[in-house]
């Protein structure tokens, strides 16, 4: 992403180091001439975004799964950034839902529940926790809660790509690029 974007500087924010970043991150660096820098951070903790510049893109690789309160996440995210945010994940397909804008906490639902929403795509078994536990999945949101909450925070959909084929019966592989509203104050959400 950051060499699509010809950027001039990356930060990857993230709990657990990976061993792989740092090489790469060498590598994009000599090939752009670019500054890459890794901060070791929880995005639950909101002091964490009074570290963080002003950026002109965020992307949020899978992270939404994983946060206690997701929206309080993307309101500190949208707060940082001028541009663009981009959002890649598993989604619940809208069908499963009566009605659109569904997440739901999968933590604590049943073992055999979730072995059953475990098939065709890579969230391994997990132990039920006690409490919640943020190293583990926590939600199944729809593509379309992503969206409504981005709207209520004043930003909408440029482009959305979304992988129906290769993640089993009820997920989808969600790609989202979102920009401010030019008008936050009026119209609606696309349905």
């Amino acid at each position: 992403t950051a060499a699509a974007l010809r950027a001039g500087y990356a930060q990857m924010v993230d709990v657990t180091p990976c061993p792989e970043f740092s090489a790469k991150a060498r590598a994009f660096a000599r090939a752009h001439g670019a500054r890459v820098s890794y901060l070791r951070a929880d995005f639950r903790e909101k002091e964490v975004f009074a570290r963080l510049g002003r950026v002109d893109v965020s992307l949020l690789y899978e992270v939404l799964l994983h946060q206690e309160n997701a929206v309080e996440v993307l309101r500190n995210v949208t707060r940082r950034t001028r541009r663009a945010v981009c959002v890649a994940q598993p989604c619940l397909k809208e069908e499963l839902f009566q009605l659109p804008n569904a997440a739901v906490n999968l933590q604590f639902y049943p073992a055999a529940l979730k072995d059953k929403l475990r098939k065709g795509i890579f969230w391994p078994r997990e132990r039920t926790p006690a409490t919640f536990d943020t190293s583990l999945w926590m939600w199944g949101q729809t593509t379309s809660w992503l969206l409504s909450v981005f709207w209520g925070l004043g930003w909408e959909a440029e482009e959305v790509s979304i992988d129906h084929r290769s993640f089993g019966k009820y997920w989808e592989y969600s790609f989202l690029r979102l920009r401010k509203r030019r008008n936050p104050g009026k119209g609606r959400i696309a349905g």
